[in-house]
């Protein structure tokens, strides 16, 4: 699979080049029905609209949330979510790893790192 190209503006903020990364790795972690399964929302701003019963009501499965440089996992249980510390569609993703590839300033680099780090392992 190619790389994405990764165009970010100079003054781009953490939270843009945090997007910009997680949708690339969004788009490499899941193929064709699962990808309606998983939803990833960098959050800016604490509080206002309850967006996991809107992903609920859409029928996504897994919600995972950056903010504040961390990860907080929900998956669909029954007619609820519950905050979960692993992901159920990707068991193997390493959360702490990949953590340190959002971080990373420059998007383009992150996801060059990040595919050399997966074919590793």
């Amino acid at each position: 699979m190619g790389i994405r190209s990764c165009n970010v503006k100079p003054n781009a903020s953490k939270n843009d080049i945090a997007i910009k990364f997680l949708s690339t790795i969004a788009s490499f972690a899941c193929s064709g029905s699962s990808c309606k399964a998983l939803a990833i929302e960098v959050i800016y701003t604490s509080g206002g609209i309850d967006t996991l019963e809107i992903y609920r009501r859409i029928g996504i499965i897994e919600v995972w949330f950056w903010q504040n440089n961390r990860f907080t996992i929900y998956y669909l249980q029954g007619d609820r979510y519950e905050q979960i510390q692993q992901s159920q569609l990707l068991p193997s993703l390493d959360f702490a790893l990949l953590t340190q590839y959002v971080l990373i300033s420059d998007p383009l680099e992150a996801i060059i790192e990040w595919r050399k780090q997966i074919k590793v392992n």
